[in-house]
C-alpha cells in the first residue's frame, strides 16, 4: 500500500468481519521495500531482490507482509513474529498488518496464494482484537 496507491488498496473494503470502525489512515508513513516476500530474499549474506515497488508505505509494511507471506508455516510465523514483534506489535504494525491482511484477501479472490485464506482471516481478527483492547480501534 504505497502512499501513491492508497485509493487503489484503500483498507476500507474490509474483506473480513470486523465489529467497529476500521481505521483506513495509516498512523504514519515511511519508506519500504514494498513487496518484501520470501522469494525476495537470498542467503546465506542477506540480500533483498526486487526494488521496482519501493516507495512510501505504512510504518511497518514491510514486517506485515513478510509475516503474513509465513502464515502458512507455523514455525516460521512465528519465528518472523517474535524476530519483528517490536514493529508488528506497535499502533503502526498492527494497521500495516490489518492493510497487508486486506490487500492479501483481495489478491486471494483473484487467486493469489488462496491457501493462506483461514490464516489471514484468522490474523486479522487477532490483530483487530489487539487494536480494540489497546484502544487503538473502536469496538460497536
Amino acid at each position: 500500500m504505497h502512499e501513491r496507491d492508497r485509493e487503489l488498496h484503500n483498507p476500507d473494503v474490509v474483506l473480513w468481519p470486523a465489529p467497529g470502525a476500521v481505521p483506513t489512515a495509516p498512523p504514519s508513513w515511511s519508506t519500504a521495500h514494498g513487496d518484501l516476500h520470501w522469494a525476495n530474499l537470498t542467503g546465506p549474506e542477506l540480500g533483498v531482490l526486487d526494488w521496482e515497488g519501493w516507495g512510501t508505505a505504512p510504518a511497518g509494511y514491510d514486517a506485515a507482509l513478510l509475516h503474513a507471506y509465513s502464515l502458512g508455516m507455523p514455525e516460521t510465523s512465528e519465528r518472523v513474529r517474535r524476530e519483528l514483534s517490536t514493529v508488528l506489535d506497535s499502533e503502526e504494525g498492527r494497521f500495516a498488518e490489518l492493510a497487508v491482511v486486506t490487500e492479501l484477501l483481495q489478491s486471494a479472490e483473484r487467486g493469489d496464494n488462496v491457501e493462506l485464506v483461514p490464516a489471514l482471516r484468522q490474523r486479522a481478527e487477532e490483530v483487530w482484537r489487539r487494536m480494540i483492547a489497546d484502544g487503538t480501534a473502536a469496538a460497536q
